[in-house]
């Protein structure tokens, strides 16, 4: 006889060649945990008792971490309704195998100010275009900033977003000439 000592996760299938043999095969099913699991399978000869004892270790499943990357660049939007920026992200879910997993990136927040944004396709080795649109007009002389949340599952990373301001006019009236 054969035990699987409880262990849900080994199947066991019989198949008897003769009278005095039989063949056993063993099967598992997929560890999708993060940790090994092992069990004890005991085969019994039934008119002896002897017992062989097989220890199996099953290797923890691949587990995901989602990685996101802002390299620095440039994040200054043009000062008049519509202007755009686009910026890039890296953004994937590693595996424990060291398996990259393509996921794109979502944008969570964006300035009040250049809330249209879209998400690109994937370019490169796993980079994605992000648009920000101004939706208004920066109408003051000074540079303008607010905060967007980028986030690639449970990763998050904080860009602030410039937009810049008017140009500073000045005038000189030159007299005496």
């Amino acid at each position: 006889s054969v035990d699987t000592g409880g262990a849900s996760w080994i199947q066991q299938t019989d198949k008897i060649l003769d009278t005095e043999e039989l063949e056993v095969s063993l099967g598992y099913s997929e560890n999708t945990g993060s940790e090994a699991r092992t069990a004890t399978v005991t085969f019994t000869q039934e008119e002896s008792g002897n017992k062989v004892l097989l220890h199996v270790t099953q290797e923890a499943g691949v587990t995901y971490t989602d990685y996101l990357e802002v390299p620095l660049q440039l994040t200054v939007l043009g000062n008049t309704k519509g202007s755009t920026l686009t910026i890039k992200v890296i953004s994937y879910s590693l595996g424990s195998d060291g398996s990259k997993v393509a996921k794109s990136p979502s944008v969570g927040a964006a300035p009040s100010w250049a809330n249209q944004v879209s998400v690109g396709q994937m370019t490169g080795d796993h980079e994605y275009p992000i648009t920000f649109t101004a939706t208004e007009t920066n109408s003051s002389n000074t540079t303008r900033k607010e905060i967007a949340l980028i986030t690639c599952g449970t990763a998050k990373k904080s860009v602030i977003i410039n937009q810049s301001g008017q140009p500073i006019k000045k005038e000189f009236t030159i007299t005496g000439l």
